[in-house]
């Protein structure tokens, strides 16, 4: 689901196949409160329960246009839409919050390393070891609530950490059939299928946790240190992703191979130099923490205050 208002600056563009262009009846209906209404969670549900077609389900503008909007006077439409506009204005600004650390972080690791001359470049599997992670047995689910056995999924790396809000987890059982596959608080993870090259340091609360088989983990070969963090921002910087994109471009099927990771070349400068940058990005992740739970609670708010406003609560 994508909606988005037309800004001023393309009125009178054409819109490409797979949009459906809805121009509200401004006597009728509040623009912002039609824009809200088609983000809405009733609105999604309906229009997926409609949708046809096996390998790209979509909807047509009949369905769209016959679907029914709950709708108020137009005063109080306003009234909805406006609380909802400052709801949503809230949250975007959270997530601008969060990119601009993140901007921070890697433009500390752009003036640190960038210029080094006394660095040399180093593939991966000279100093570690990588590994895949395990899919789950065939008859194997997740189970409901934690347990001690986490499994981190593609979906749970956020690009600058793991985001452990909605960790699946799965039981002793399903653990001793694939405890080979789980990450330790020294490897660094990164994607291998679907979203390829997002990376990924673990923390302490998810030391030995299971491993998605979309994920594959880069551990330090015996007698070899490297501090992961470094490694994790390392292979973001531009010079990696042109690597990951050559490694994975004629893949018809998208996925990162193991061994094309052990080839992958990076600076590595000497380990002080690592722990130094590791010490200031761990600074500005614990502000990135307090922001994305600001986030999620922001995003809790929003969602509750977009179903009050389409069943007469708000």
């Amino acid at each position: 689901n994508g909606v988005a208002r037309v800004p001023e600056n393309l009125d009178g563009a054409t819109a490409s196949t797979g949009f459906c262009v809805l121009r509200p009846n401004v006597d009728k209906i509040d623009r912002s409160f039609l824009f809200h209404w088609v983000q809405s969670a009733s609105f999604i549900e309906d229009m997926v329960r409609k949708a046809t077609g096996a390998s790209y389900p979509a909807v047509s503008d009949k369905i769209i246009l016959q679907s029914e909007i709950p709708l108020p006077p137009l005063n109080e439409q306003k009234r909805i839409a406006e609380i909802l506009d400052q709801a949503d204005d809230l949250r975007r600004k959270r997530k601008r919050a969060n990119d601009r650390l993140n901007q921070l972080s890697q433009a500390i690791f752009s003036e640190m390393f960038s210029s080094i001359v006394d660095a040399p470049l180093k593939a991966i599997g000279d100093f570690a070891e990588v590994k895949g992670g395990k899919r789950l047995p065939k008859g194997c689910e997740y189970v409901d609530g934690p347990t001690p056995h986490p499994y981190i999924r593609v979906s749970d790396l956020t690009g600058v950490g793991i985001n452990s809000s909605n960790m699946k987890y799965i039981s002793k059982e399903t653990h001793q059939a694939v405890r080979r596959y789980i990450v330790n608080g020294t490897d660094v993870i990164i994607s291998i299928a679907g979203t390829i090259g997002v990376t990924a340091t673990v923390p302490p609360q998810l030391d030995g946790a299971n491993l998605t088989e979309n994920a594959a983990k880069i551990t330090p070969k015996k007698g070899i240190d490297f501090d992961p963090t470094y490694l994790a921002w390392a292979l973001r910087s531009p010079e990696a992703r042109s690597q990951i994109l050559a490694s994975t471009g004629q893949v018809t099927i998208g996925k990162l191979a193991l061994f094309r990771i052990e080839q992958i070349a990076i600076p590595m400068p000497v380990l002080s130099k690592q722990r130094t940058f590791s010490g200031l990005v761990s600074a500005i992740m614990g502000e990135q923490r307090d922001q994305l739970a600001a986030a999620d609670l922001t995003e809790t708010l929003f969602q509750s205050l977009q179903t009050q406003a389409f069943t007469g609560e708000l």
